[in-house]
């Protein structure tokens, strides 16, 4: 879907003019979110971010593949490794199986992003997602996250650890556009099935 076919005559724009005002907007979007979440209310904040993500940027979201990761390759230990600086990926693989299970998304045979899951019947809990330094701010996380919800059909109940890393504000706007509820230590969504 373009934004062109929805604007009237009298403003009509190449492609080109569309993706530039995209990219403003979503740079817009995310000074206010880093600058000014404690004064926007959830609900601006969650439309603003919904109408952000439905502007294509650079000719669309990034191709990325989102996939449960059963075992470590070479390539992908250097990847968490780089994601994840202080994990032991070694132990991190040991623990794998059908409970405790790590998702990725994927670019180009790297790892741009990963988070830890462990399912307990119809409860999932996510534990470090992060995404590499040089490919945040693309919605890799948050297409990882909802990719993840996505492919847990039997969880209804979702909470995500405040892993106390990297800029708060940032972290809370980032949740709140995701629909996930502020708690005590971290963030929670029902996911209500049809």
């Amino acid at each position: 879907m373009t934004l062109i076919g929805h604007l009237p005559a009298r403003y009509a724009a190449s492609q080109k003019e569309v993706w530039v005002f995209a990219r403003k907007l979503r740079a817009v979007k995310i000074t206010l979110l880093c600058f000014c979440t404690k004064k926007l209310t959830d609900d601006f904040v969650r439309r603003f971010a919904t109408l952000a993500r439905s502007f294509p940027t650079d000719g669309g979201r990034m191709k990325l593949t989102i996939l449960p990761l059963q075992h470590f390759s070479a390539q992908d230990r250097i990847d968490l490794q780089k994601i994840w600086p202080d994990e032991d990926i070694s132990a991190l693989a040991a623990r794998l199986n059908s409970t405790h299970r790590v998702y990725a998304a994927r670019f180009n045979d790297r790892l741009l992003a990963a988070l830890q899951l462990e399912i307990a019947g119809t409860q999932g809990k996510i534990r470090r997602l992060n995404v590499r330094d040089v490919t945040r701010r693309r919605g890799v996380g948050g297409y990882l996250l909802e990719e993840t919800l996505t492919q847990n059909p039997s969880v209804d109940h979702w909470w995500v650890a405040d892993d106390g890393y990297d800029e708060q504000q940032v972290i809370a706007a980032f949740m709140q556009a995701c629909d996930f509820r502020a708690q005590a230590d971290g963030w929670v969504k029902n996911v209500e099935h049809d």
